[in-house]
């Protein structure tokens, strides 16, 4: 059985707490039609591996064709819409995969590179990405098809440790960006790719690695769910 981090609200079944310290961290973001994982769908996955950083020519990106309609705010927010039956990328046609397709591709990335034992990092996990994921995955994988575990690690409150006492009460990713990185104009729209990318810079930057961040796994009072 497949098993991945719980994030509230949700129940809490099968409490497992044992770490593999082997895992393969993943920087990964999304962008979605909607706020809402009950009913929006993902459109976009960025991801690629934390520890060797960003990089062109190893990235994981994929676009999703979504079945339900995009919100105002999200089409405004990622540039995203649905015209004639493609999906356009402020205005430019994108290659788009089906749901199904896409979350089985996720998941050869994962098994490529974490033999499906990962840790999937991204800013705001619990209350945004972890949910939308896990209702792809449980409504288009198996059991089987996800044999290793996947765990979420937020990098909200990880960086709340490491962080000045000038950012502490900064929660967006991209205030805390440009205030780390006040010369640099490479964040700009705020969408799954820049998101990514922002946030292996400023865990770099703030010296939040490996150890930091399954050390932060361990301890948080989260726990996992079966699939």
């Amino acid at each position: 059985m497949s098993k991945i981090l719980r994030s509230s609200p949700y129940e809490i079944e099968n409490p497992c707490k044992k770490i593999c310290r082997n895992e393969v961290i993943i920087n990964i973001d999304i962008d979605t039609t909607g706020l809402n994982p009950a009913k929006d769908q993902i459109c976009r996955i960025f991801a690629f591996n934390n520890e060797e950083g960003y990089s062109p020519e190893t990235v994981f990106s994929i676009f999703l064709m979504p079945t339900c309609a995009f919100t105002e705010e999200a089409a405004r927010l990622n540039g995203f819409k649905k015209e004639d039956g493609t999906l356009c990328h402020y205005g430019e046609e994108v290659e788009a995969l089906t749901q199904e397709e896409g979350y089985q591709q996720l998941r050869d990335y994962i098994t490529l590179i974490g033999k499906g034992n990962c840790i999937l990092i991204s800013h705001n996990a619990k209350g945004f990405l972890a949910p939308f994921l896990v209702n792809g995955f449980k409504k288009y994988l198996s059991a089987e098809d996800l044999s290793g575990r996947i765990r979420f690690a937020d990098s909200l409150p990880i960086i709340k440790i490491y962080r000045s006492t000038l950012l502490a009460r900064v929660k967006k990713l991209a205030t805390i960006h440009n205030c780390l990185f006040p010369n640099k104009k490479t964040y700009n729209t705020p969408n799954a790719r820049n998101d990514a990318i922002a946030l292996n810079e400023i865990l770099s930057e703030l010296k939040v690695g490996r150890d930091e961040i399954i050390k932060w796994v361990e301890d948080d009072d989260s726990s996992e769910y079966d699939i």
